[in-house]
C-alpha cells in the first residue's frame, strides 16, 4: 500500500468516525430536549408534555382549569424557548471558541478572552445602577440589552484599532490587549456595583451569572440568527483555519491575507457573542472546553471540528441548564454549573486521551 492509499484510507476512517460522532451527539441533543420539556418546579409528566406540545402545534389548545393553564405556560412559554436558547447559545459559544483558538493560536482562547463578557456586564450595570442608556429614550430590559450589546463590542473594537495601527501585531498581543480591556471593564463594573443600591447591586450580580430563562419568544429569533451566522461563518472559514493552523508563512504563501482574516473572524465572533451576552448574560467555559472535546472526538480538521463543537456545545449547555433545575427547584446559575460539571470532565478526557487536543 503506497502513501496515497494510506491517506485515502485514513480520510475514509475519519469521515466514518465523524458520522458516528455526529449521529450520536444529535441523538443526545434530541433526548435532552425531550427531557427538558417537562423539567420544572411545577411537575409536568412526559405524556402531558407531548400532549400540550401537539395541541399547540395543531392549534387545538383546550385550557379548562388553572392546572391546565400553568402546565401550558411551563411547556410552551418557559421550557421551549429556554431549550432553543440553550441550543443556539451553546452552538454560538462553541463555534466562536473553535475559531478564536485557531485565529489567535492560543488553546486557552474563548469568546470571552477578548473582554466581550466584561464589556456587556459594564453596559448592563450602568443602566441597572444609574439608568445610563447609550441609546436615548430606551428603558427596561430593552435598554439593558442594547447597553450590553454595544459595550460588548468595545473590547474587540479596541483590538481591531490596535491591529490597524500596529502592522506586526502578534496573536499573543491581540489576546493580551483583550485581557487588558477586560480587566479595566471588570474593575469599573465592580465599582458600579459597589456604589449602587443593595437591590440594584443584587440585580447586577444575578445578571452577571447568566441565565437561559431570560429570552422570551419575541427575542428568540435574534439568538437563532446569530447561531446560524456563527455556524455558516465557521464552516466557510474552516479551510483557511486549517491553513492558518499550519503557520502564518504557509498561509501567506497560499494567498491568505492574515490580518484581514483575523480581523474578520474576530469581528464575527464578537458580534454573535455580544448577542448572547446581551440576552442571556455571561455564560463562560462553554467556548473554552467544547472545541477541545470536539478535537478529541473528530481530530484537528476544522471542517469537522466546527460542526462537532456546535453540537457538543448544545449538549453541554442544555444539559447543564436542566441539571441546574434538578439540583434546586428555583435553579442554579447555568454558568456556574457549566464550570462545575465541565471542568472535571475536561480534565478526565485530557488525562485519558492518547491524542493531542491541540
Amino acid at each position: 500500500m503506497d502513501k496515497t492509499d494510506i491517506l485515502i484510507t485514513n480520510y475514509k476512517k475519519s469521515q466514518r468516525r465523524f458520522a458516528r460522532v455526529m449521529i450520536g451527539l444529535s441523538a443526545l441533543v434530541a433526548a435532552i430536549f425531550v427531557v427538558g420539556l417537562s423539567v420544572a418546579q411545577y411537575p409536568v409528566g412526559f405524556m402531558e408534555t407531548f400532549s400540550i406540545l401537539m395541541d399547540n402545534i395543531t392549534g387545538n389548545v383546550s385550557i379548562e382549569t388553572y392546572d391546565d393553564w400553568i402546565k401550558n405556560e411551563i411547556v410552551i412559554n418557559m421550557n421551549v424557548p429556554r431549550l432553543l436558547t440553550g441550543i443556539s447559545i451553546g452552538a454560538i459559544l462553541s463555534v466562536s471558541g473553535a475559531v478564536m483558538q485557531v485565529v489567535v493560536k492560543n488553546p486557552m482562547a474563548d469568546p470571552f478572552t477578548t473582554g466581550i463578557s466584561s464589556g456587556g456586564l459594564l453596559g448592563a450595570s450602568l443602566f441597572i445602577a444609574y439608568g445610563i442608556s447609550v441609546v436615548p429614550f430606551l428603558s427596561g430590559n430593552t435598554a439593558v440589552m442594547v447597553n450590553a450589546f454595544l459595550f460588548s463590542l468595545i473590547p474587540t473594537t479596541v483590538i481591531l484599532i490596535v491591529t490597524a495601527f500596529k502592522r506586526n501585531i502578534s496573536p499573543t498581543m491581540m489576546i493580551l490587549t483583550g485581557i487588558g480591556v477586560m480587566y479595566i471593564f471588570s474593575a469599573t463594573s465592580s465599582l458600579v456595583r459597589y456604589s449602587a443600591d443593595p437591590s440594584k447591586a443584587a440585580e447586577i450580580y444575578r445578571w452577571s451569572l447568566g441565565s437561559l430563562g431570560r429570552v422570551p419568544w419575541d427575542s428568540l429569533y435574534m439568538v437563532i440568527i446569530a447561531a446560524a451566522i456563527a455556524l455558516i461563518a465557521g464552516i466557510a472559514f474552516s479551510s483557511k483555519l486549517n491553513t492558518l493552523s499550519q503557520g502564518d508563512d504557509l498561509a501567506k504563501s497560499l494567498g491568505i491575507n492574515i490580518r484581514w482574516f483575523r480581523a474578520t473572524s474576530l469581528t464575527i465572533c464578537a458580534l454573535v457573542t455580544a448577542v448572547t451576552v446581551s440576552l442571556a448574560g455571561s455564560i463562560g467555559f462553554v467556548g473554552l472546553v467544547c472545541p477541545h472535546i470536539a478535537r478529541m472526538l473528530v481530530g484537528s480538521n476544522n471542517k469537522l471540528v466546527v460542526p462537532c463543537a456546535a453540537i457538543v456545545g448544545m449538549v453541554m449547555l442544555v444539559g447543564c441548564d436542566i441539571l441546574s433545575k434538578v439540583i434546586l427547584t428555583y435553579g442554579l446559575p447555568v454558568g456556574a454549573v457549566t464550570a462545575l460539571i465541565g471542568s472535571p470532565i475536561f480534565i478526565y478526557m485530557l488525562i485519558k486521551s492518547n491524542r493531542r487536543p491541540w
